[in-house]
């Protein structure tokens, strides 16, 4: 029972299992992270090359498969991602991901799915079995959380014309994700607001400080992903105070200038 206390109990049941074939010898909590990361890499593979061909139909299924395992190559041996497997700790991450990409393919290879306006609606066993799994990816790692709109805009930007067709078509999908994102925001609410981590609850660092030292950190992510130098188990990131603290306020405008960016040329 202790081991599923907390906020990530299916995390605590993996190292559990993992405690009752290994005892403290680290090699097996390796290769499990290990094995959890390949797998997320191979959803990675199957969930671009789907929505390469959903996107780009001229293009020959060769070519999208190449694409798709560059992709996944990437996020496989990306130096970044040591961590996911080293540091024992990273299986929330490695977990969560694989679980996330688990539904979210099943979403993109449910029957029926990008054939254009003849498109059928999701079948209600697709529907629970995508729920199992968003449920149990929250259970690892709350960031997760956020999947119920990739699903969402998924279905928005690869229907034809840009509409909401493809979510009232799948409305089984749909209503079901917002009884369970219900849930997750109450989990999530009362987890965050008791978190020692999260600046909710840190001394003389308030929630608000910690998102403007955030939209500066997020350029420090971007700039290890093009240049993995540098890397450190605990970065010693100056706070922003305020705004005006260390240049988060540029952080910030660069962020809303890349949305509406997005925004005004999503159709190009």
């Amino acid at each position: 029972i202790d081991w599923l206390r907390g906020a990530r109990p299916l995390v605590g049941f993996s190292y559990w299992l993992n405690y009752q074939m290994d005892g403290a010898n680290p090699l097996g909590y390796h290769v499990t992270n290990a094995l959890l990361h390949t797998i997320a890499a191979l959803l990675v593979f199957l969930i671009v090359r789907k929505i390469l061909a959903l996107a780009a139909t001229h293009i020959s299924r060769r070519r999208t498969t190449i694409v798709a395992a560059f992709c996944a190559a990437i996020f496989l041996l990306h130096p970044m991602q040591t961590e996911a497997v080293a540091y024992l700790s990273g299986r929330s991450e490695s977990l969560s991901v694989a679980l996330a990409f688990a539904a979210w393919a099943c979403f993109l290879y449910r029957p029926g799915a990008g054939v254009g306006a003849q498109e059928g609606s999701i079948r209600w066993g697709t529907v629970l079995l995508v729920l199992l799994l968003f449920c149990s990816s929250v259970t690892a790692k709350e960031h997760v959380a956020v999947l119920p709109l990739v699903i969402l805009l998924t279905d928005y930007y690869w229907n034809p014309g840009f509409s909401f067709e493809g979510a009232r078509r799948n409305w089984r999908l749909y209503l079901t994700l917002v009884g369970a994102g219900v849930l997750v925001a109450a989990f999530l609410f009362s987890y965050l607001a008791n978190a020692s981590s999260v600046g909710f609850k840190l001394r003389e660092f308030t929630w608000y400080q910690y998102l403007f030292t955030q939209c500066r950190v997020v350029f420090l992510y971007l700039r290890l992903f093009l240049l993995p130098f540098g890397q450190s188990a605990d970065y010693a990131i100056a706070p922003s105070r305020t705004l005006f603290d260390h240049g988060a306020i540029a952080g910030m405008i660069a962020l809303i200038a890349a949305v509406v960016a997005a925004i005004v040329w999503r159709k190009r």
